[in-house]
C-alpha cells in the first residue's frame, strides 16, 4: 500500500482513536490513541467516544507514550533534532504517539437531546466502543446532559480544559457512601469542608464529623480558616475530648466529651489496635461473650480483659497477654469513666438528642489530635452506638438524615478488621436507618 496514494480527511474536532477498550473488573478503561501532542491534553479532562449508536462521557485519567524501541535508540542521539517524532510516518501513523486512559462515566445515545429519557442518561460503562472510534472534545449541551442543576444543586467546581462550572446534586449525594480520594496535601480536608458547608446549607442531612486537626469548629486551629460552626453556629454542637477548664467560658459551645466503659465492645477495640492478629482477637471475642452471658462477673470489657484467670476458662495465655499490653493505652483517656450508680447520660446519648433537635456534631480530638488509634477507637465506637440508636428507632419518621464523615476511612475496611467494624455494615446496606 502506498501512503501516499491514502486520502487523509482532517477533523478539526479529532483528538484520537479507541485501540483497546474493557469494562472490567478489574480495571474499567478506554484507551485512546492521541493524534497530535499529548501535551495539549490533560488530566481530568473531558472527552467524548463518538460511535453512530452512542455517546462515551469520559474524563482523561492517565496520559503516557506507549513503550517504543525505536524511541529507545533514537533517544540521546543526534537524530533526535534532525527528524521530529510528528514527521516519522508509516502504513500504521506516526511511530511516535501518546496514549490516554479514559474512564467512561456515562454512555448516551447518540440522538437528539429532545428524545432521550432520564434512565437513558444515567446509563453507567456497560458496554464497550469500536476500535477506531473517534475521540473528540465534548460539546457544552453533553455537558449540561450530565450535570444536571437541580433544586439541591450548586456549582462545585471545573473541568479541565473546558470552562464550565460543574453543579453537583447534594441530595443525591447523600443517599448512598461516597469518598474524597488523593494523595496526602492535595488538599482533600479543604474540600471536604466546602462539600459540609453545601450539605448544611441545603439541609439535606446532618452531620457527625471526627475531627483530628480542629479544622471543622469554629475556626481551624491549624490555619485559621473558618469552620462549619462560623456559618452554621446554631446548627453545629461541638464535643471535645481533651479536657475544657469549667472555669473558662468555651467560645465555640463545646461539651466535654465522655463515655461510660461498658458500652465499649470488641470491635472498638479491634478497630483501633489494626494489627491485633487472629489468637487475639479470638480470645477477645471468647472475653465478651463470657460477659454477655454472665459467667464472668465485671462491669465491663476491659476489667474482664485484665483480670480474667485465663485457666479458669480455657483462654489462651499468650493471646490474653497481647490483649492486655494492648488495653494499657486505654487507662490514661479521663474521658472513659466507670458508670457505677451514675444515671447520667454520656456523651453519645446527648449527641442522639441534639440530632433530634436538628444539630449535626463535631467530635473534636483536641490534644488528642495526632493519635490515630484514638481516632480509629472513637468513630467507631461513636458510630456504632448511634446506628444502634437510629436502628431501635427505625420506624420514626422523624429520625434526622445523618452522614458520617470519617478521615483514614479505608483503615476500617482492612482486611482482618472490616467484619468487626460498623462501616462494613453501613456501607452495605447503604442508607438504611438514615445513617450513611
Amino acid at each position: 500500500i502506498e501512503l501516499e496514494e491514502i486520502e487523509r480527511i482532517d477533523d478539526a474536532n479529532k483528538i484520537g482513536e479507541v485501540c483497546y477498550a474493557d469494562t472490567g473488573p478489574p480495571n474499567s478503561v478506554i484507551i485512546l490513541k492521541i493524534l497530535h501532542r499529548p501535551d495539549d491534553l490533560r488530566i481530568g479532562q473531558p472527552l467524548v467516544i463518538e460511535t453512530d449508536k452512542y455517546l462515551y462521557y469520559s474524563l482523561i485519567f492517565r496520559l503516557y507514550h506507549a513503550s517504543n524501541d525505536l524511541a529507545q535508540k533514537f533517544a540521546n542521539t543526534p537524530f533526535t533534532g534532525l527528524i521530529p517524532p510528528t514527521q516519522i510516518e508509516g502504513v500504521r501513523g506516526s511511530e511516535f504517539y501518546g496514549l490516554a486512559d479514559l474512564s467512561c462515566l456515562r454512555v448516551l445515545p447518540n440522538k437528539s437531546q429532545n428524545q432521550l429519557e432520564y434512565q437513558e442518561v444515567m446509563r453507567g460503562f456497560d458496554t464497550i466502543p469500536p476500535i477506531f472510534s473517534k475521540g473528540r472534545e465534548v460539546t457544552k449541551d453533553e455537558i449540561n446532559l450530565i450535570y444536571r442543576k437541580s433544586e439541591f444543586s450548586d456549582a462545585f467546581g471545573t473541568l479541565r480544559g473546558f470552562e464550565y462550572e460543574v453543579p453537583i446534586d447534594f441530595k443525591s449525594l447523600v443517599e448512598k457512601p461516597y469518598g474524597l480520594f488523593g494523595r496526602t496535601g492535595i488538599g482533600k480536608s479543604i474540600l471536604n469542608k466546602i462539600l459540609c458547608l453545601f450539605i448544611l446549607k441545603h439541609q439535606v442531612s446532618q452531620l457527625l464529623l471526627f475531627d483530628m486537626q480542629g479544622e471543622y469548629g469554629l475556626v481551624s486551629r491549624a490555619d485559621g480558616t473558618k469552620g462549619l460552626a462560623y456559618y452554621f453556629f446554631e446548627k453545629i454542637q461541638i464535643y471535645r475530648l481533651s479536657e475544657i477548664d469549667q472555669k473558662d467560658k468555651t467560645v465555640d459551645g463545646a461539651e466535654q466529651f465522655f463515655i461510660y466503659k461498658d458500652n465499649i465492645n470488641s470491635g472498638d477495640i479491634i478497630a483501633s489496635a489494626q494489627s491485633l492478629n487472629e489468637p487475639s482477637i479470638n480470645t477477645l471475642i471468647q472475653i465478651e461473650n463470657l460477659l454477655r452471658v454472665k459467667e464472668i462477673k465485671f462491669d465491663n470489657l476491659f476489667d474482664a480483659i485484665k483480670n480474667i484467670e485465663p485457666e479458669s476458662y480455657n483462654i489462651n495465655k499468650l493471646s490474653l497477654n497481647a490483649l492486655r499490653n494492648r488495653i494499657i493505652r486505654f487507662e490514661r483517656y479521663e474521658f472513659l469513666r466507670n458508670r457505677s450508680d451514675a444515671k447520667r447520660k454520656d456523651s453519645i446519648e446527648h449527641m442522639f438528642a441534639k440530632l433530634q433537635e436538628g444539630k449535626s456534631i463535631v467530635v473534636d480530638f483536641g490534644r488528642y489530635g495526632i493519635n490515630t488509634h484514638l481516632y480509629l477507637f472513637i468513630a467507631n465506637m461513636i458510630t456504632r452506638r448511634l446506628y444502634e440508636m437510629y436502628s431501635q428507632k427505625e420506624d420514626d419518621s422523624n429520625l434526622p438524615p445523618l452522614v458520617v464523615v470519617v478521615e483514614e476511612a479505608h483503615k476500617f475496611l482492612k482486611p482482618g478488621v472490616i467484619h468487626h467494624t460498623i462501616f462494613d455494615r453501613i456501607a452495605r446496606e447503604t442508607r438504611k436507618f438514615q445513617l450513611t
